[in-house]
């Protein structure tokens, strides 16, 4: 009797853990949905240039691609960083085809790829009977580089068909899950998306998932960081940023309470941790903070 009270009980405890369990993870998603975002891209003072248009990497893969005359070309299906991952230096454009059979892909110049205002479709000055005469890149080829006769250049051929062994890490979708580590060795979360300025093709941000333990479910689980003060090391498949676990925790926040990244004081303070140079200074488009005069 008592070994049937005994199973009874822990039978219990064991279904009211679970629905603990249920409750915060129900919690958690309401509270904080993994959903699309968008960082928005008011600033918050004069700047000195165009002010930047800063897009979620993960919102641009899988964009539309239309023509001048809003005809339908294809879809972005990768976005390939340049050779030091600077920059984006092409994208891999889907077209034709269906469900993957006979789709054509091409490796088109970020330069030539235009964002409209206010939506994630891109615009690109080519016909579709372009598309039609060109062969394509292979099945499982990526080129190198960009090139500027993407168009007519043969599959396999030319300088930018060269091998690039790394460029397993260059591509933002392989990125996706990277693990981040300090110098120290400690796991600090993981890549989770990327921040692009769309008209120059610049990387502006990494942001980055911070793993929690199950009584820490609803805490703030993302963080911004500056792509600068970010380190990809292709060599051992993981990045590195110098920082501790409290700094992230200090910048940290919720999917659903994206921060402005384009506000410049809020960028100047997040660089300001992390070392490193404003994104908008360097490129010129912010103001540099005023020195102290000296008495």
């Amino acid at each position: 009797m008592h070994e049937k009270t005994n199973v009874i009980r822990i039978g219990g405890m064991a279904i009211a853990l679970l629905a603990l369990s249920a409750g915060v993870l129900q919690a958690r998603i309401q509270a904080d949905p993994r959903a699309p975002h968008e960082p928005r891209t008011a600033a918050a003072e004069p700047a000195t240039g165009s002010q930047p248009r800063l897009e979620l990497a993960g919102d641009l893969i899988g964009a539309r691609v239309v023509d001048h005359q809003n005809k339908w070309l294809g879809t972005i299906q990768e976005i390939v960083l340049t050779p030091n991952r600077d920059a984006v230096d092409y994208a891999v454009l889907s077209y034709g085809g269906f469900w993957g059979v006979l789709e054509k892909r091409f490796a088109v110049p970020w330069n030539q790829l235009q964002l409209r205002p206010q939506e994630p479709v891109f615009v690109l000055n080519v016909d579709r009977k372009d598309f039609d005469q060109a062969q394509g890149l292979g099945r499982d080829f990526l080129p190198a580089t960009a090139h500027e006769d993407w168009l007519g250049i043969e599959p396999g051929v030319g300088a930018a068909a060269q091998a690039a062994p790394d460029l397993e890490h260059r591509r933002l979708s392989r990125l996706v899950g990277v693990t981040v580590r300090n110098g120290q060795g400690e796991t600090l979360g993981q890549l989770e998306d990327f921040v692009i300025d769309a008209d120059p093709g610049a990387m502006a941000y990494a942001i980055l998932w911070i793993p929690r333990d199950l009584p820490d479910l609803l805490e703030r689980d993302l963080a911004a960081v500056p792509w600068t003060a970010l380190e990809i090391r292709p060599d051992v498949g993981t990045a590195r940023l110098d920082a501790d676990r409290q700094t992230l925790e200090a910048v940290a926040f919720h999917a659903r309470n994206f921060p402005d990244l384009a506000d410049a004081q809020y960028s100047r303070q997040l660089h300001a941790r992390f070392d490193v140079t404003p994104y908008g200074q360097a490129l010129g488009f912010l103001p540099a903070e005023p020195q102290p005069q000296t008495p």
